[in-house]
């Protein structure tokens, strides 16, 4: 049949065997686009052909990436003719190398082989210039031959450029190649072939008949597709996500020409894993895949490592494979899970027999086999074994052939290939996208590979996970970092030097509240005389002194005053419910309460109480002695214990040192006191204390206190003011403000850096967005510093600011710290790599009050410093960049923090599942603030329509709400409340622009006259729309957009009010609408809010109702079941989830499914409504939830031509693509025969 299409004789060898059909309409398409050359055949793709001949379809940059150019130094002049008659001689004999592509009019891609294409060789004669001109000649030359993209459908995909260099400097032969047509292997047949024939003068008698590709293409469609794809599910099941060294962002870049790193094995290391293999049945490729996937592990800070491996494609059981010319190369993914206590040498055994196992089943393309783990890409490095002859067949070009000099330059669109060459010396070379991997981190590759391929032979019985990654350079800079922290433990507790400050500057004002003030001198006699109390009452070290008092002076004075008897105290969180109160004196039973009458009548129990409002107590006070009190104890005594969250529903008191105070006081008044008081002139500064007594981040504004500095304590009312604070601080003149991040940009919005501009803003508490780090670094006279660090270290642990980076960062470890990168297995991460932080030093806290478990759990022992240290796991991600700033990246854990506060979700959750009418709970963090999601106990389906209604109810109270506060759009285009899931930022105009002329495109192209649109909205689509309707009716459930659009209407276009029919009611309503009379319905991005598929049945239903004959129902934006669970992780990825712990993940994107209040359809609904449907993917150059997430649909009136469920089905991915289409006896000739292709993979990128 291929001969007779092609409109010649053909013999055997010119017919491939494998059942490959076209029609003649595509074979006469094939023909047209190949004319004026005569088409020989047609054949099918390899796997890899059709990998590369879609990318290339697709690939418009300015560098085409999949192109290969080799250059070839004579010292002897070529002879062209000679040469042209070898290109001649060689296209004859081999037909794969006057292939073109195409997928133009046909089915499927095809590539068709001509019959006699032009000999693609240029002559250029430079010989007539000299030196640099020649030189700047020749490179310019050569790239632009390096950017002349390959038109596949014109062939052949391969050129030479010679050029003419004079007498002196020889020729210069160039060879670039489109990859689709041979790979390495081959390009060496191709060489010797070609010149070979050169030296015959394009004679071939003496050489051997060639193989044919032909017979490979046979061989591939003989194998079973469905057993190799089911291998290779089994191989990947459970690969959360992909491997990647470069950000996600890369996949728009432009593709570059590579830098190239090399290395060579030492000979004893190269020796040694050559006698390793042998010793132990590995092959080489064997121990250094797995090398490679260390190397990999260590970079991206995972254990499940994929990384692209070339396989030489050539089936033994195909004819004399090894001496055809042709593309037999694929890339599949290698998958190395790593195991820290698993023995290097059964890693290296399971390594080789997964491979081994693999092995009958890599023809696979890597398109299929990313469509079966549902990612769409699985690695961004390739690692590649080159043959052992290599320098053997260099030296044969160099002897036999005359060629004085090599070389190749190829573009990648990889960030990273490993290219390994086996030799003496085993060379190693690292081919590096530069606008992707920097050259520090590409040689931090490299190096690490070849120190992880010594390491990895060193000791076979070794745990993997003691195999250390890092170079000697990187040991080091952590010995010197922790040098720097090894500091003298202080000596004075924060008590005294408070002390010695008063005695310094007595008359200073110290405190301000209000209209009252404080002298250091007041300050530090109020702290003796209530300090003395305390000790009258047994206050002393491994004591708890409890404080409950609102926020003023007194409490800075009784905290100060327990810290001087060498007791803890413990402050109490009076907005914290009654309950949750008397639970954490419970739990601490501490020595007494300080507190108020006020607050104690709030409070059960029998605990002593101390009522400072007591005129009993005033009158002690007064008459005990202001003198010192200087009592020497021990700094490792607790100064203080304040309760965090905990997951078990019972918060947890962390007990702190003394020490880690005094060692906050000295860090500070170098990196900040000193910094901001040189900024302000040298003056006193004025600082304002807005953070709660009972967080301990609220001693930064104490600390300025013992500094010498005048500390303005706002009242409850004042701090939670925005406004009202701003306007403090301005009047005041404020000169330092210390909140969370979230506080700060509502400071900023309400102008607190305009007027009167603080010199500083200190940050803590949770992560600070780009946008208010952004405002202080460039206001001029300010700047911020963010201030790191758990409860569990004193008060902070690192600290940087907008003057140490343009971004933001949680900067380094302070005074007396060390900060700890580790991976999961407790091993130092390189720059650059996510690390969990543990930290230890001075403000190591002692751990959890008379919590023993769950201290050791997470205070653990210090592997890097002296014997006994502990270290404490923070659970944060963090990357050390290369400027030495840390950056935090997210929790490995489900706990958040919530302005300020560090809570966990699942102690809420077991809190609110103790609820007798509870029988699930879900709690989650929507715009800052904690929301609860309850599943009510022994609900009955009876119940179920009520529900159904209010849930309809609440989210038209929702949007009435939203309406009212927001404008329409029928006269603008406003996209307000179209946010984003992943930041919750408002989707960039451009992108909602693109979405909006989408869909009306889709819309227009029903032709609507008479239009109904359900859910109107803001009148996005009606002012696009129905200008051009004889009729548009729109409905909407929320009354004030009703209202809104119809007032608009009426005063700005009379004449199309006229037309517009406004009705509030809902979707289901169908009272008033006219039956059989619209030609169009519009139901445009509602589905998701619609309480159950039943509504949604309903509703289509109804609206079926209301069409003309002929009619459609465009439903557009649903959400897609399908997608659900990708969808989520996304989400949290792009909200800082740890990807690299499998577990928090998994557990916040079902947290997230389960919380999923939107309707959510699986296209497969529609097609069994039996109704004629259209179903189309959302398209765009956007990617966005929109673009990738949702799709459309279009409902026809009337009975459908086709039932799908009457239609045999073949699954795509199972099916090899679209290859399986037309084999297996089926083909679109056989006249009556349908056949519905299900589950085809999503090619958008």
């Amino acid at each position: 049949a291929l001969a007779a299409t092609a409109g010649t004789a053909a013999t055997a060898a010119d017919t491939p065997a494998a059942p490959f059909t076209l029609t003649e309409a595509e074979h006469a398409r094939v023909r047209a686009l190949a004319a004026p050359a005569a088409v020989a055949d047609v054949w099918p793709l390899a796997p890899l052909q059709e990998g590369l001949f879609f990318h290339s379809a697709y690939d418009r940059g300015a560098l085409d990436v999949y192109t290969v150019h080799e250059t070839f130094d004579f010292a002897a002049r070529l002879d062209a003719d000679r040469l042209r008659a070898a290109v001649r001689t060689l296209l004859e004999r081999n037909p794969g190398l006057r292939a073109g592509f195409t997928s133009e009019g046909t089915s499927q891609p095809v590539q068709f082989i001509v019959r006699a294409p032009e000999v693609p060789l240029e002559e250029i004669d430079l010989s007539h210039l000299h030196g640099a001109e020649q030189d700047a000649s020749i490179a310019e030359l050569t790239e632009a031959e390096r950017h002349r993209r390959f038109d596949l459908a014109a062939p052949p995909l391969f050129r030479m450029l010679l050029l003419r260099l004079g007498a002196e400097r020889g020729d210069r032969l160039v060879i670039g190649r489109h990859l689709i047509l041979w790979d390495g292997w081959s390009a060496w047949l191709f060489l010797d072939e070609l010149f070979a024939l050169y030296e015959s003068g394009g004679d071939a008698s003496a050489l051997p008949v060639p193989g044919a590709y032909r017979d490979y293409l046979t061989w591939l469609d003989r194998q079973d597709d469905a057993a190799a794809t089911a291998a290779w599910r089994t191989a990947l099941t459970g690969l959360d996500e992909p491997t990647l060294l470069a950000p996600a962002a890369a996949d728009g870049l432009e593709p570059v020409v590579p830098d190239q790193l090399d290395a060579h094995l030492d000979a004893e290391l190269s020796d040694r894993l050559r006698r390793t293999g042998r010793d132990h049945g590995l092959t080489l490729n064997t121990l250094l895949n797995a090398a490679w996937a260390l190397t990999l592990a260590s970079a991206t800070g995972r254990a499940d490592i994929v990384f692209g491996t070339t396989v030489a494609g050539r089936p033994s059981e195909v004819h004399d494979v090894e001496n055809v010319i042709g593309l037999f190369l694929n890339t599949v993914p290698t998958r190395i899970a790593l195991d820290p206590a698993e023995p290097v040498l059964g890693l290296l055994r399971r390594v080789q027999a997964e491979r081994l196992d693999l092995m009958p089943y890599e023809h696979l393309s890597l398109g299929v086999l990313q469509a079966e783990t549902g990612h769409r890409k699985l690695f961004d490095t390739l690692f590649v074994l080159r043959n052992n002859d290599t320098e053997d067949r260099l030296e044969r070009l160099r002897t036999r052939h005359g060629a004085t000099a090599v070389a190749n330059v190829d573009a990648t669109h990889y960030p990273a290939n490993l290219v390994v060459t086996p030799g003496r010396r085993i060379a190693v070379t690292l081919a590096h996208r530069p606008d992707l991997v920097r050259a520090d981190r590409a040689r931090a590759l490299l190096d690490r590979f070849t120190l992880l391929c010594d390491r990895l032979t060193a000791d076979l019985a070794a745990p993997v996970g003691s195999l250390d990654p890092l170079l000697p350079a990187e040991h080091a800079a952590l010995r010197e970092q922790w040098a720097a922290a090894r500091v003298e433990d202080p000596e004075d507790t924060i008590a005294d030097l408070l002390a010695a400050q008063a005695a310094r500057t007595p008359d200073a004002r110290a405190l301000v509240f209000g209209d009252r003030a404080l002298t250091y001198a007041e300050l530090d006699a109020a702290v003796d005389r209530t300090a003395r109390l305390l000790l009258d009452r047994g206050a002393g070290p491994e004591r708890v002194v409890a404080l409950g008092l609102p926020r003023s002076p007194d409490t800075v004075v009784a905290l100060f005053a327990v810290l001087r008897t060498g007791a803890a105290y413990l402050p109490l969180e009076l907005d914290h419910p009654a309950d949750r109160l008397s639970l954490t004196l419970a739990d601490a039973r501490p020595l007494l309460l300080l507190t108020t009458t006020a607050v104690s009548a709030t409070l059960a129990g029998d605990l002593p109480r101390v009522l400072l409002d007591d005129p009993a107590v005033q009158a002690e006070l007064a008459a005990l002695p202001d003198t010192p009190v200087r009592r020497r104890f021990s700094l490792e005594h607790p100064a203080y214990v304040i309760y965090t969250s905990g997951s078990t529903g019972r918060p947890k008191g962390v007990v702190t040192p003394y020490r880690g105070l005094t060692n906050m006081q000295l860090n500070h008044q170098k990196e900040i006191f000193a910094p901001a008081i040189a900024s302000a002139g040298g003056r006193r500064l004025r600082i304002a204390h807005t953070v709660s007594f009972a967080f301990d981040m609220s001693w930064e504004e104490l600390l300025w206190l013992v500094e010498g500095h005048e500390v303005h304590i706002c009242d409850e009312e004042l701090r939670r003011d925005a406004e009202a604070l701003v306007a403090y601080c301005e009047r005041h003149r404020v000169d330092v403000v210390n909140v969370t991040p979230t506080y700060a940009r509502l400071l900023i919005e309400q102008g607190l850096l305009e007027g009167h501009v603080p010199p500083l803003v200190l940050l803590g508490g949770e992560a600070v967005p780009e946008t208010v780090w952004t405002a202080l670094r460039d206001t001029e006279g300010t700047y911020g510093y963010n201030l790191y660090g758990p409860t569990e270290y004193t008060i902070n642990t690192l600290g940087g600011g907008t003057l140490d980076s343009d971004t933001p960062t949680v900067g380094r470890p302070i005074r007396g710290t060390r900060a700890h990168l580790l991976d999961a297995w407790l091993r130092p991460v390189p720059d650059g790599v996510p690390g969990e932080l543990y930290i230890a030093g001075i403000g190591l806290a002692r751990g959890y009050l008379d919590r023993p478990g769950l201290t050791a759990e997470r205070f653990v022992a210090d592997p890097f410093g002296a014997p006994g240290e502990r270290m404490y796991r923070t659970g944060d991600l963090v990357r050390r960049g290369p400027d030495g700033n840390l950056d935090f990246l997210g929790r490995t854990d489900d706990q958040v923090k919530i302005r300020g506060y560090r809570v966990e979700p699942g102690e809420i959750e077991s809190a609110l599942s103790r609820h007798p009418l509870v029988s699930q709970a879900a709690v989650v963090v929507r715009d800052e603030r904690l929301v609860g999601y309850v599943v009510p106990s022994g609900a009955d389906a009876g119940e179920r329509p009520a529900a159904e209604a209010a849930q309809v109810g609440e989210w038209q109270e929702i949007y009435s709400d939203e309406y009212e506060e927001i404008g329409t759009a029928v006269f603008t285009e406003r996209y307000d409340g179209w946010d984003s899931s992943y930041d919750g930022r408002p989707i960039p105009f451009e992108e909602m622009h693109e979405w909006r002329e989408a869909t009306l495109a889709r819309i227009r192209s029903l032709n609507p006259r008479r239009v109904l649109e359900i859910g109107v909205g803001s009148g996005l689509l009606l002012s696009a729309l129905a200008p051009d309707a004889e009729a548009y009716w729109a409905t909407d459930f929320a009354a004030p957009v009703i209202r809104k659009i119809g007032a608009e209407l009426r005063a700005r276009d009379p004449e199309l009010a006229a037309r517009v029919e406004l009705r509030c009611q809902a979707a289901d309503d169908l009272t008033g609408l006219p039956a059989g009379w619209f030609d169009t319905i519009v139901v445009n991005s509602v589905v998701q809010y619609f309480p159950s598929i039943d509504y949604l049945t309903a509703v289509i239903d109804g609206a079926m109702a209301l069409l003309a004959p002929g009619g459609a129902l465009y439903l557009g934006d649903v959400r897609n079941l399908r997608l659900a669970r990708a969808f989520h992780t996304e989400i949290q990825r792009a909200r800082g989830a740890d990807a690299t712990d499998d577990t928090a993940l998994e557990r916040a994107v079902e947290r997230g499914l389960r919380l999923e209040k939107e309707l959510l359809v699986d296209p497969d609904y529609f097609t069994a409504l039996g109704h004629g449907v259209d179903l189309r993917t959302k398209r765009g150059r956007h990617h966005n939830e929109l673009t990738r997430h949702r799709y459309d649909v279009v409902l026809y009136a009337g009975e459908p031509d086709v039932r799908l469920d009457d239609i045999p089905a073949v699954a795509w991915a199972t099916a090899h693509a679209a290859g399986e289409l037309t084999r297996g006896g089926w083909t679109s000739e056989a006249v009556g025969e349908l056949l519905r292709a299900a589950g085809r993979p999503d090619r958008r990128p």
